[in-house]
């Protein structure tokens, strides 16, 4: 056998060895590529789906605190006003960023905000007291909070409560929606409340509580409550 014919075989050989090599390699490392993605794909998902989620809830929540916000300027503003009630603007004027809104009012409170210990100085928190009664369907807690649950706010929204509910208006005679704590019980005198040295510690101040449920929008996620509270004091309608 010559060195040519030698050779041959050897070449013919080793290239179907490279061939196998390299096709075996290539269904090899497939296989492991679909079981790393097997494990990395879900995560990614979640991830990807966690950041949308978290996007619609921010956006909730700055929307429900701009709400509270405005419900709260206008509550100063409109101090114990009954023509119509304070009230009814304050619902009134929170509408307005509610379309936007991808959560469901539960209940919004509008509340005594000064301190008991304190006077002149407001609270930091809706009360417990209020939120309890929220809780538990109640129309609020005498001479501290009005609450409004969900079916009052739709008819806010839906136009169908016009005022006729609230303070001022004779058809709510003894079932006013803001009975509890009325706008006449709300002190908007810049000397009310006189201390020892006949220093005034009014006006009152005014809080406006708010609780949403936010929709699950991906179905990842458990549904989540958004709560926000904004605080001011009502602007002075009298002085001495």
């Amino acid at each position: 056998m010559t060195a040519a014919t030698r050779v041959r075989p050897r070449a013919s050989v080793g290239r179907r060895g490279w061939i196998r090599t390299y096709f075996g390699r290539g269904r090899s490392e497939q296989g492991a590529v679909l079981v790393e993605a097997a494990f990395v794909f879900p995560v990614f998902m979640l991830l990807l789906f966690g950041m949308i989620e978290f996007g619609f809830i921010f956006k909730d929540s700055l929307t429900l605190s701009s709400m509270v916000q405005t419900g709260a300027r206008t509550g100063a503003v409109v101090g114990n006003g009954t023509s119509p009630s304070a009230d009814y603007e304050i619902l009134s004027t929170m509408d307005a960023g509610s379309p936007s809104l991808n959560s469901t009012i539960q209940s919004i409170i509008i509340f005594d905000a000064n301190s008991a210990t304190t006077p002149g100085s407001p609270v930091s928190t809706v009360p417990t007291a209020c939120v309890s009664a929220a809780s538990a369907g109640a129309a609020g807690v005498p001479g501290v909070c009005n609450v409004y649950d969900a079916a009052q706010w739709s008819q806010i929204v839906s136009g169908t409560e016009t005022g006729q509910d609230f303070t001022g208006s004779p058809s709510c005679s003894a079932s006013c929606w803001d009975a509890d704590w009325p706008p006449t019980a709300r002190q908007v005198s810049e000397d009310s409340n006189p201390d020892a040295n006949g220093v005034g510690t009014g006006p009152d101040f005014l809080g406006v509580y708010i609780s949403a449920s936010h929709k699950n929008l991906t179905g990842f996620f458990p549904s989540v409550t958004l709560h926000e509270t904004d605080i001011i004091r009502i602007e002075p309608q009298s002085f001495s």
